[in-house]
């Protein structure tokens, strides 16, 4: 161990090397808002729009997930997700619209209740 300038030169402890060699199962997030793009093979997609090959919504979901391993539709429907639900200090992102609602006022009131007693179970923060 050395020291220059009130500055110490010493080797890495064990421990510390081992923590240097362990891989996060977390993508890198560059600070920069850079974005990484691993290239060197191809993927490619078809629309379909009949809709004949997919038998039902499990093959339909899997497509969807399927498609959204490429990149660019990753980017995008994370840019869908984040524009789609807006919350301001004042409202409520989610709320139960009761006008179509046959019954009367009462049972409105019921089903707002009833609404509220879930979100206050879910734990829903607004």
């Amino acid at each position: 161990m050395a020291e220059l300038f009130g500055f110490e030169i010493k080797r890495k402890r064990a421990d510390e090397v081992e923590d240097e060699k362990k891989v996060s199962f977390v993508a890198p997030f560059d600070e920069d808002g850079g974005m990484q793009v691993a290239a060197g093979g191809y993927y490619g997609q078809y629309l379909d729009m009949d809709a004949n090959s997919a038998k039902d919504d499990r093959l339909l979901i899997r497509r969807y997930r399927d498609a959204a391993m490429q990149s660019e539709c990753d980017a995008a429907i994370e840019d869908i997700v984040n524009e789609a639900i807006v919350a301001d200090e004042d409202s409520s992102p989610v709320d139960l619209i009761t006008d179509d609602v046959e019954g009367g006022n009462k049972l409105k009131k019921v089903l707002k209740e009833e609404f509220e007693g879930i979100l206050k179970l879910l734990n829903f923060k607004f």
